[in-house]
């Protein structure tokens, strides 16, 4: 792919805006803006107001943050879109007309199982699982000193497809357009009845980056919707994954819902331990995007063989650079308390722990060098 078609990774989305992804890049997004205070710019809410009054240098200053983060979260091609707009909500507004105008003039493709393909085609597979997937240095620079084989195996050991849901993945997904918008909208009764007629769709991929409707639901942070869909799901059928082998606790994880979370987990312990293509656990998600309350619970609840730098994979290494670099000091500690040789193991950048600590100065009381986490790692040594 040409370098025009790359952006740098952002924190803000999984994935970048494409003309395939609108509908989950608008959820987001939107949740993003929320928690930032800046929906309201978006949504015209906030009124520009006069230049000469007192309160247009706020407005001007929030717009240019939603505006920034509209622009960091398109693909090259979405961008060229919108470059030219200095206001947010006109950006938000013609980036929903373009989507609006590809649904009604080109329908969703036929779903494909998210296989991995011919040992010629790994390459491509590759490409295409992780494009736009790195919230962060750590996520990016994993990609790449992932190997093949790891992303081949992750595939290859998702959740077992329901024969139904084979079908589903063939189907076109235009059919389940009902149930997603009942699931966006928090429409339990019109979601319920979709589903009372089609009880193989709790378990269907219903958009173009296989998410399933529990999926939907708890990228929006819904609850109640998660609560009552779980209730129809079967463990198997709440291990479903999308094209990037995520479930839906580890997409909870990274939107730090942890309600939700806490929801999943009560009902499949099993969750906590699916590894995404990335082969990376919920928990290590949650760190990476920094989402402290959802970090220390799962945490509690992810078993010790997962973090042993022994007998498993590179988590807890992960995890553990993550939560010095997210300022979850408590959960690093316990970690190198438990597994002291942790101290010296490397995560997928390189890194060690002092590595990660060197960044974070406030990590030393008083800007001492050699506080106690310093003289910590080096009693691990």
């Amino acid at each position: 792919m040409s370098s025009t078609n790359i952006i740098a990774p952002s924190a803000i989305v999984p994935e970048f805006l494409t003309k395939d992804n609108y509908e989950d890049w608008v959820v987001w997004l939107r949740n993003y803006l929320l928690g930032e205070e800046l929906w309201e710019i978006v949504d015209g809410t906030e009124p520009i107001p006069q230049a000469t009054q007192p309160q247009y240098k706020t407005w001007r200053k929030k717009n240019a943050q939603a505006l920034h983060a509209i622009q960091i979260t398109c693909g090259a091609d979405m961008f060229s879109h919108i470059k030219q707009f200095d206001v947010a909500k006109p950006a938000w507004d013609h980036l929903a007309s373009i989507h609006q105008s590809q649904t009604e003039q080109i329908k969703l493709l036929p779903q494909t199982e998210a296989s991995p393909g011919p040992e010629g085609d790994a390459p491509h597979l590759f490409h295409s699982a992780s494009m736009g997937q790195c919230p962060s240095a750590s996520i990016q620079m994993l990609l790449h000193s992932c190997q093949m084989q790891n992303l081949t195996s992750a595939t290859h050991n998702q959740a077992p497809v329901h024969p139904t849901q084979k079908d589903n993945l063939r189907e076109d997904n235009v059919s389940y357009l009902p149930l997603y918008k009942a699931v966006d909208d928090g429409d339990w009764e019109s979601a319920k009845r979709f589903l009372d007629d089609h009880p193989d769709a709790v378990r269907a991929r219903i958009t173009a980056t296989g998410t399933t409707a529990l999926l939907v639901a708890s990228m929006n942070g819904n609850v109640v919707m998660v609560e009552k869909l779980l209730q129809l799901m079967s463990a198997e059928d709440m291990e479903l994954k999308d094209i990037y082998g995520n479930t839906a606790l580890s997409r909870a994880a990274m939107g730090g819902i942890t309600k939700i979370v806490e929801a999943m987990v009560n009902a499949n312990r099993r969750l906590v331990c699916l590894r995404n293509n990335f082969d990376c656990i919920p928990v290590v998600m949650a760190a990476i995007y920094g989402r402290k309350d959802t970090v220390r619970f799962l945490y509690s609840v992810t078993p010790d063989v997962e973090f042993n730098p022994q007998i498993s994979n590179n988590n807890g290494a992960i995890l553990l650079t993550e939560a010095i670099r997210a300022e979850i000091y408590d959960v690093a500690l316990n970690l190198l308390r438990r597994y002291p040789r942790l101290a010296i193991t490397q995560n997928n950048l390189g890194d060690t722990v002092l590595t990660a600590l060197s960044r974070r100065p406030s990590a030393f009381p008083s800007g001492s060098r050699h506080g106690i986490w310093r003289q910590w790692v080096y009693s691990c040594t």
